[in-house]
């Protein structure tokens, strides 16, 4: 069961009230890694991150950083960000609201101290000398001086954990950024194609397009060169697709399966999408590559099949609705556009 982490800033907050004096009771130290483990012990996220950080400090009474990192690298970042990329900005989030919290508590503390202090010299001015007045100078003396000392050691473990917040979310970035990504073709997967379309028909975004494209005789190159050509081609097509649409803002491309790709074209009208598609085509058609062990083909060619979304239209319905219009294209001789 992986971590979730709650986005509410005040449902944080109380975690890390009650998360911070576990972590000063058992002297670990408010790392990144530690505090998003002991938040969600405080949470009861994980029972069996729990148990395992109890068993850790019943061994060595703390939790030693190479096993905090053991424990984010088991229940956080290895199987669950790259099998949830929303776990990845919640993650984030936490992270986030760690950090400003952690700089509000340690402003608020200094404002504190300065309060404590001013009022010190302001008594210390009156030049009273009762023993009552004694008292209260000697207490507020020494209840500043303590909330000094906590200030500066809160501070300077705040400032020894920037470096490694700051690293935390450039790994989970990575992490994100690797989930999204078609390992071969270095361009966008089918999962991030799913949440790029849901994301702009969940917020009703101006008229979109979807082409949608499929490599002609894709398993001849496999069955003539082999695999190894394949793949080559699968790149050489992502790349001058890559080129050809980089001009378009916003335009989201991705490998949607197979030698299958998908574009989609926020704010697109589907005669301007249908040009598009043509002119990724054309590029296409007139493509050479050649592999490693000396394999070549210029034989590239592709099919295509162009929908523009209606309001109100389902996702499948447009999926499907592009996918008929490719498998047109293909029926009627490929190498063509053919729009829904």
């Amino acid at each position: 069961m992986p971590i979730s982490f709650p986005h509410d800033i005040n449902k944080a907050a109380d975690y890390l009230r009650k998360a911070v004096p576990m972590m000063v009771q058992h002297q670990i130290p408010p790392t990144p890694e530690n505090y998003a483990l002991w938040y969600n012990y405080v949470a009861a996220g994980n029972q069996a991150l729990n148990q395992q950080l109890m068993e850790t400090i019943k061994d060595h009474g703390t939790c030693p950083r190479s096993d905090s990192q053991k424990l984010m690298q088991q229940f956080v970042l290895e199987d669950a960000l790259t099998a949830d990329p929303e776990l990845y900005r919640q993650v984030n989030s936490v992270v986030s609201q760690f950090e400003d919290l952690v700089q509000e508590t340690s402003s608020g503390t200094r404002n504190y101290s300065k309060s404590l202090e001013d009022s010190i010299k302001t008594l210390t001015g009156t030049g009273a000398q009762s023993d009552e007045l004694k008292q209260i100078k000697t207490s507020l003396t020494d209840n500043t001086e303590a909330i000094f000392a906590l200030t500066q050691s809160f501070q300077a473990h705040i400032n020894s954990s920037q470096k490694e917040i700051e690293n935390l979310k450039a790994e989970l970035k990575t992490q994100y950024q690797k989930a999204m990504t078609d390992p071969l073709t270095q361009i966008f997967n089918r999962l991030a194609f799913d949440e790029e379309i849901e994301e702009l028909i969940r917020t009703k975004s101006a008229s979109f397009c979807l082409i949608m494209f499929d490599i002609d005789h894709f398993k001849q190159f496999n069955d003539q060169y082999g695999h190894t050509l394949g793949d080559t081609v699968l790149i050489g097509v992502a790349k001058t697709t890559q080129q050809t649409i980089a001009p378009i803002d916003s335009a989201h491309f991705s490998r949607y399966g197979g030698e299958e790709f998908a574009v989609l074209l926020p704010d697109c009208k589907l005669e301007n999408a249908t040009t598009a598609a043509e002119t990724i085509r054309t590029r296409l058609e007139k493509l050479g590559v050649k592999n490693k062990s000396g394999n070549s083909t210029s034989n590239i060619t592709a099919s295509f099949g162009v929908a523009q979304h209606n309001s109100g239209e389902l996702l499948r319905d447009l999926i499907d609705r592009a996918d008929d219009a490719l498998y047109l294209a293909k029926a009627n001789g490929r190498n063509q556009v053919h729009a829904a």
